[in-house]
Order: structure tokens, then C-alpha cells, then sequence
């Protein structure tokens, strides 16, 4: 019975796209509705994988109809179908082009969630498309100048990218938080939200970032690096007001005397301690190789 239905509605939709010397045009609305039906019978069977290409039939259906929004969700349905069958990479794809057709049809902030959502999927399977996706978010809620989620989502690249121990990408990334950050009005909401509206809020939020940062020139054995960022942190984010500026100047001044007990102190301090997983790989290796350097 069920066989009969799709095979039915698959019939049906045939005759839909069939054109003749009477019927100019093809008829995409019957069409889309006979696909759509069809997948939801393959969706209800738990058959996966057909229901994913036949969602994937109905974006094409939308597109060529001219209902790109449309278009995009029925490529997000399918690309979840693809994330339950563990085909990540299909998953990925099918994001892609969600996203594109979304930003391209003015609807930047449907954007910025669909590739959120997808990236977090991501994360352990393709870290890498992962962190494509989130500077992809960042970038679209930047259209709408919601700097306070851009900020969010510019730093959740970074993090994958220290995991994966892409360092220029990490500092693009987390040069692209604090720009973000730094670009908060105190009149728009995203200012509002992310405490923007207070003076100090800016620099607070950037030290963290500028400690990472700092952290990476040092893990990747570049002192002279390290302190160019420290000084530019002063001079263009007004880093000395924040928190971490202190225990961060200790560790500087420890490295450049080559003390090690002085290195071993500031590495102590509760703002290196509270890094996040992924960060705290980057510190841990550098504090082990520290002292291994500074004892020769």
C-alpha cells in the first residue's frame, strides 16, 4: 500500500514537469507537493536515505520555481537526514548551499542559525567544516550588525582551530572576536546584551583573546611574536585594563630573563587556569616544554 502511495505520487509528479503543446509550463507546485509527500511516507518508514534524496528532489523543485527560502529549508531538512545516517560530509554539502541561498535572498539572520546549528553537529566529525560554518555565522549576523553573537561565533572557530593546531587561522579568528567585540555600539542591542554599554566591557572581553593569542606565539616558540601582540593589546584594545594584563606581563618578563621559577609562578595565576579544553592543550604543552627550555 505504501509502495503504491510514493509510486503513485512519483506519477503524479512526472506528469506535473511534463510539458506539452497545451501545457507551456511546468507545473512545480503539484510537483513539490507529490515529492513532499513522498518523503514524509520515507521519513515516517525510518527509510533515511530516501527520504534525504527526496527532500533533496524538493529544494530542486523550489529553485527552479523561484522559492529560494523555501529551497534552503528543504535542504536543511535534508542534510539532517544525512547527519542521522552519519554521512557527514553530504551533511556538510547540503549546508553549503542552505546558506548561500539564504544570504543571497536577504535573510541573513535563518543564515547565521542554519550554519550554527550544523557546525555544532560538526564539531567532533569534520572540525574543520565546523569552524567554516561558525565564521560563516559570525560573518552573516555581521550583515545585521549583531556584533555580539558575530563575536560568539567568530570565537567558537578559533577554539577548533587551536584544536586542530591551525594557528594562522586561530589568530585571524580571534583577531576577528576582539574586531568584533571592539565594534559594539551602546545604542544597538547586541551591544546591550553583551555589556558593551559599560566602558571597561571591551577590553574585559577581549583579554581573553589577546591571552590566547599571546599563548600561541609562545607555544609556537616566538618570543619576539608574544610581545608585539602584548604591546598592540595595549596600545589598540586597551589591554592594561584587563584582568589577565597583570599575570600576562609576569609571564612575558619571566620568558625574556629565561627564570624559571618566576615562569612557574605566573603560569600559576587562576586567568591561565580557567582556559577552556582546547585552549588549555595549547598552555599545558607550552608550560611542559617552558620548562624543559628554561632549565637548560
Amino acid at each position: 500500500m505504501v509502495c503504491h502511495t510514493v509510486c503513485s505520487g512519483f506519477l503524479k509528479t512526472y506528469f506535473s514537469l511534463k510539458t506539452s503543446i497545451l501545457k507551456r509550463t511546468c507545473d512545480y507546485d503539484g510537483a513539490i507537493e507529490y515529492y513532499g509527500k513522498a518523503a514524509l511516507i520515507y521519513r515516517n518508514r525510518k527509510q533515511i536515505k530516501e527520504a534525504a534524496e527526496t527532500y533533496k528532489k524538493v529544494a530542486e523543485l523550489h529553485f527552479k520555481n523561484g522559492s529560494y527560502f523555501h529551497c534552503a529549508k528543504q535542504y536543511e531538512i535534508a542534510a539532517q537526514m544525512y547527519r542521522d545516517l552519519k554521512d557527514y560530509s553530504q551533511m556538510a554539502t547540503l549546508i553549503a548551499e542552505a546558506g548561500l541561498l539564504l544570504r543571497q535572498n536577504g535573510t541573513p539572520d535563518s543564515a547565521s542559525y542554519v550554519y550554527e546549528r550544523a557546525a555544532k553537529n560538526l564539531e567532533e566529525p569534520l572540525p574543520e567544516r565546523a569552524a567554516e560554518f561558525y565564521e560563516r555565522s559570525a560573518d552573516a549576523c555581521e550583515i545585521e550588525e549583531k556584533f555580539h553573537e558575530a563575536a560568539s561565533q567568530a570565537n567558537n572557530a578559533a577554539r577548533l582551530w587551536v584544536r586542530l593546531k591551525r594557528f594562522d587561522e586561530a589568530e585571524r579568528l580571534l583577531r576577528l572576536f576582539i574586531d568584533y567585540t571592539t565594534r559594539g555600539h551602546v545604542d544597538s542591542a547586541g551591544a546591550t546584551v553583551g555589556g558593551f554599554s559599560d566602558p571597561s566591557a571591551a577590553p574585559k572581553l577581549c583579554g581573553r583573546a589577546v591571552t590566547v593569542l599571546i599563548l600561541i606565539k609562545l607555544y609556537m616558540e616566538d618570543e619576539v611574536a608574544a610581545r608585539k601582540v602584548f604591546n598592540e593589546a595595549v596600545e589598540r584594545w586597551r589591554f592594561q585594563e584587563a584582568e589577565e594584563f597583570s599575570a600576562v606581563r609576569r609571564l612575558l618578563a619571566a620568558v625574556n630573563d629565561m627564570d624559571k621559577q618566576a615562569c612557574v609562578v605566573a603560569m600559576k595565576d587562576q586567568c591561565f587556569r580557567i582556559l577552556d579544553l582546547d585552549v588549555s592543550f595549547v598552555y599545558l604543552s607550552y608550560c611542559y616544554s617552558s620548562y624543559n627550555t628554561i632549565a637548560k
